[in-house]
């Protein structure tokens, strides 16, 4: 449970950090960075204590997930040394538990015994904590905003699609528009826009109740979204006269406009298409970085002209496969992402009760997120979800099998 609890702290604190970080004018980054590399430690430590402990109590269920763990951990380890002879070295042990920590959290939380009462319990309080935090960090954003204290205007928000999905499924449309109201307001326009497209697919599958329908439908419904929005003049470029708070974020917004005079779609992504081609062009010149990557530790040099932006050190691409395929390879890249849609299948199958529903709807969001950032290694609560949702299937599962050898034996009596 010890698990459970540092996620609800970590849900909390993760919208004031993200405030510090907006005011890096102030604050010193190093040490943010300091604080989340001790968050992360502290994830990792952690699990890996529960799983050292239960491997030699021999109680590690899965043989199956146990392999693939391992299997991780010593391409992770090798990674180290492809990172040390391209002379990747700063960063090495960094990115080493980066990926290897959230396969040990969701096999750690696969390994305790929750129950799905204390699941709920635990979606509830963090649906509460994370609109809190929320609440409170935007809030001030927004004063800053107003007052022209200079600040980069967004706030970490991915926090906020749990409280969303479970306002929505309980019914309460009032708090789930306020949430998504944080969520517009906080400035991240990735997650808004997650937020938005996968609303079709939240809506039919908490109707349906039927995994591989919502997926479908919610599809098109996507689709139909993104092409409605691109005839729509939605969002224009507002002075801060005529409105007192938010016009920096819908300005942000307003570049995503084709119809808007503003409308630049390479100002709106930032640096991550410069991002992207400059790390693939800088691995590329590592002997054999198709295949094994150019390891752990890996860093490239950015430059942005338009931005008057240069960075000898950039370490993330905001695209995570990009970012998987220049540390690890191709193959693995592979590898990585048919695990993660095997797994979506797998899942999908048995499960349909509430507190799974808002798990997986989570976990879809975090996945689809990570294609326009780098945030899948980093979003621990993707991973403990995973293990969460993982007990909960094989428990479903024992469960069924059990039932149905008890109709086999009772059949068999009668005969």
């Amino acid at each position: 449970m010890i698990l459970l609890f540092y996620t609800l702290l970590f849900a909390f604190i993760t919208p004031f950090l993200s405030l510090l970080w907006s005011n890096s004018f102030f604050f010193d980054i190093q040490i943010l960075v300091k604080i989340v590399h001790g968050i992360n430690i502290a994830f990792f430590l952690n699990s890996t204590v529960i799983l050292i402990a239960l491997f030699f109590k021999n109680k590690l269920k899965s043989r199956t997930f146990f392999l693939v763990v391992g299997f991780i951990c010593c391409f992770d380890v090798i990674s180290i040394f492809i990172g040390k002879i391209n002379n990747y070295e700063d960063k090495s042990i960094n990115d080493f538990y980066t990926l290897i920590n959230g396969f040990f959290i969701a096999y750690a939380m696969y390994n305790l015994r929750v129950t799905n009462q204390q699941i709920s319990v635990f979606i509830k309080y963090l649906s509460k904590l994370s609109v809190i935090s929320l609440s409170i960090t935007v809030l001030i954003l927004q004063i800053e905003t107003f007052l022209g204290i200079p600040c980069y205007p967004a706030i970490a928000s991915s926090i906020g699609f749990i409280p969303f999905s479970y306002y929505i499924l309980k019914r309460n449309f009032v708090a789930a528009v306020y949430v998504l109201a944080l969520v517009f307001l906080s400035g991240k326009r990735s997650v808004f826009i997650a937020v938005i497209v996968l609303l079709p697919f939240l809506f039919l599958l908490y109707r349906s109740r039927n995994f591989y329908f919502a997926s479908i439908m919610g599809v098109f419904g996507a689709m139909f979204f993104i092409a409605s929005s691109i005839f729509v003049h939605d969002f224009v470029y507002i002075n801060k006269d005529k409105i007192p708070f938010g016009h920096s974020v819908i300005n942000k917004f307003s570049y995503l406009n084709p119809l808007n005079r503003n409308f630049d779609l390479t100002f709106a992504a930032g640096e991550r298409v410069e991002e992207v081609f400059q790390a693939l062009n800088s691995s590329a010149k590592n002997n054999l970085s198709f295949f094994i990557g150019s390891g752990n530790g890996f860093v490239y040099q950015l430059s942005v002209d338009r931005k008057k932006l240069f960075e000898k050190k950039r370490h993330n691409v905001h695209f995570s496969p990009v970012t998987y395929y220049t540390r690890y390879g191709m193959f693995f890249t592979l590898f990585l992402y048919l695990l993660t849609l095997g797994y979506f299948i797998k899942i999908s199958k048995l499960y349909n009760e509430e507190t799974f529903t808002i798990l997986i709807s989570y976990q879809i969001f975090a996945f689809a997120l990570s294609f326009i950032s780098f945030s899948l290694s980093l979003d621990l609560l993707f991973w403990i979800s995973i293990g969460l949702t993982l007990q909960m299937y094989t428990c479903k599962r024992e469960k069924y099998y059990l039932k149905k050898q008890e109709r086999q034996f009772v059949r068999y009596n009668r005969l």
